[in-house]
């Protein structure tokens, strides 16, 4: 935290300011103003946070980066592919999700120096609660009316928020702006995203993590992205809320950019990797099926039923007991703890 006068007069008693005039405050990279009190108010009063108001102009964009253990290793390049955009009207807010390795100490160190280079790189702190609620949290903590959700070890092509930015301002009414994806790190992969059909997103995810969307999709979700879907596909989770939302204005609206802009890192104990492994997987279409189960005919909502019922491997049931506990009033991680205490017969 730094400070600055402007105006004003010498100084007062205990320290303060003898007339009036404005000083300036720097928390976290924000900017406040705080008018300055006559002479003679105590020292408590004018000190109070409640006087400062924000003197800087929100962003046009916020880049919200989740991240959790082992920043050291990528957070670095990701943060820098930000700095490195033709575009420069953005915030990163870095989400520390209880972070255990000192990767805290790493992102603040990081988003110091970027500061000192006089960019708006904060990082916000919370209890651990994975990815989707990290997400969330990095939502509300953003600034701007467009937010770019960017994981911690992927990257973006310098003029992604130059172009996404443009599209959306050229088409008020879409709601997020996706480029095709380019896979890197251990081998390599291209998405070329196909073109939107709201039936089709019931069966396979349409959408990357990475899109540039308006802050209103997230708000019109309840809960933003979905917290109890097990092993991933939270994302997905997400799209299918939001298309139910806005299905009454003809649901979600996407603009695309068809270059590969946004770029992946492929690891082969990555997230998704870990999901792709032997049945994990198929639990975790049920945890995402039992969300919407209106959406589904009634033998695809039986199989996603059948799947705990079944005596469901040790890392399920784990996962289950997980989402239990850091969620207790989300009503799908009882309902999939359920469904296997009768499979066990409990």
């Amino acid at each position: 935290t730094a400070a600055r006068g402007g105006g004003g007069g010498g100084q007062g008693p205990n320290g303060g300011s003898g007339g009036g005039g404005v000083v300036e405050v720097v928390v976290e990279g924000v900017y406040l103003s705080a008018s300055r009190l006559s002479r003679g108010t105590c020292t408590e009063m004018r000190s109070r946070l409640e006087y400062a108001v924000a003197v800087v102009s929100a962003p046009a964009i916020s880049v919200i980066i989740p991240m959790y253990n082992g920043a050291n290793a990528t957070l670095k390049e990701t943060v820098a592919s930000v700095v490195a955009q033709t575009f420069t009207d953005w915030e990163i807010v870095i989400v520390d999700d209880g972070s255990t390795d000192g990767s805290s100490a790493f992102a603040a160190c990081l988003a110091a120096r970027r500061r000192d280079e006089g960019l708006r790189v904060r990082v916000v702190h919370k209890s651990n609660g994975g990815l989707a609620d990290a997400r969330n949290f990095g939502f509300a903590a953003a600034r701007a009316d467009l937010v770019l959700p960017l994981d911690a070890d992927d990257l973006i092509e310098p003029k992604f928020l130059e172009t996404a930015h443009g599209l959306l301002s050229a088409k008020p009414s879409a709601h997020l702006a996706i480029a095709n994806l380019k896979g890197f790190g251990n081998w390599e992969y291209q998405w070329i995203l196909p073109e939107y059909d709201a039936v089709g997103l019931r069966y396979t995810n349409m959408f990357h993590c990475s899109a540039l969307m308006r802050r209103g999709i997230w708000e019109k979700v309840p809960g933003g992205y979905p917290t109890t879907t097990l092993f991933g596909y939270e994302d997905w989770a997400f799209w299918l809320a939001a298309q139910e939302r806005l299905a009454f204005r003809g649901g979600i609206v996407p603009t695309y950019v068809r270059e590969n802009m946004f770029r992946y890192r492929l690891r082969s104990n990555s997230m998704l990797q870990s999901l792709l492994v032997g049945s994990i997987q198929e639990y975790s279409l049920a945890s995402l099926r039992l969300l919407y189960p209106t959406l589904y005919p009634i033998e695809l909502m039986i199989t996603a039923h059948d799947r705990f019922l079944l005596n469901p491997p040790e890392k399920v049931r784990s996962a289950i007991a997980e989402k239990l506990l850091k969620f207790p009033h989300q009503s799908t991680a009882h309902l999939m703890h359920g469904f296997v205490q009768e499979g066990l017969g409990g």
